[in-house]
């Protein structure tokens, strides 16, 4: 028995936003193994001197998608943000904020706090950082750099530890599951 006990705290330190929601765990984790592969696409398809390979347009499509799935993990995550103590809480405001002004461009293709004004350039890869390996999207005067977001995401992920969920995410009624 306390050999299975053993193995649950193992789990809860390595993984704790399992206590908030087993599924906010699960898509967490699925989004920094896709940053893994758009670093390593970006790793592969950047190469001096200023060559671009298919890689790196492969980078472009997984952070399309990661994106969004990193906002509304974060998203969800803000929603119940009375459910993680300090610092974490006000994190993953700040991170929101940060996947926000990508999100609205790629997701709804118009620019943010204006849905007048639709996307132009904001959706292509205005930059490349061939020392760095990373792409840079101009979203109004500000460049969002792509390896950079991701590893910022993974940094933000990796930084919850157990003591910091404080409660977990309320659940829905399991009576409405079967008839």
């Amino acid at each position: 028995m306390s050999n299975d006990l053993d193995v649950i705290e193992k789990m809860l330190e390595e993984e704790p936003l399992f206590l908030f929601s087993l599924y906010t765990d699960m898509q967490a984790r699925i989004l920094v193994d896709t940053g893994h592969k758009i670093l390593q696409c970006l790793d592969d398809g950047l190469v001096l001197p200023n060559g671009v390979k298919r890689p790196a347009r492969e980078a472009y499509g997984l952070f399309w998608l990661w994106v969004l799935g990193a906002y509304e993990v974060t998203r969800t995550m803000s929603q119940h943000r009375a459910c993680f103590a300090e610092p974490i809480a006000s994190d993953i405001q700040a991170m929101k904020k940060n996947l926000h002004r990508i999100r609205i461009p790629f997701a709804k293709q118009e620019l943010p706090g204006d849905k007048k004004q639709h996307v132009y350039g904001e959706l292509a890869i205005s930059y490349y950082d061939f020392e760095a390996k990373d792409e840079g999207f101009l979203i109004g005067d500000e460049v969002i750099w792509m390896r950079r977001t991701v590893i910022q995401f993974e940094d933000f992920i990796s930084c919850i530890k157990r003591h910091h969920i404080v409660g977990a995410l309320p659940k829905g009624d399991a009576s409405r599951r079967f008839p």
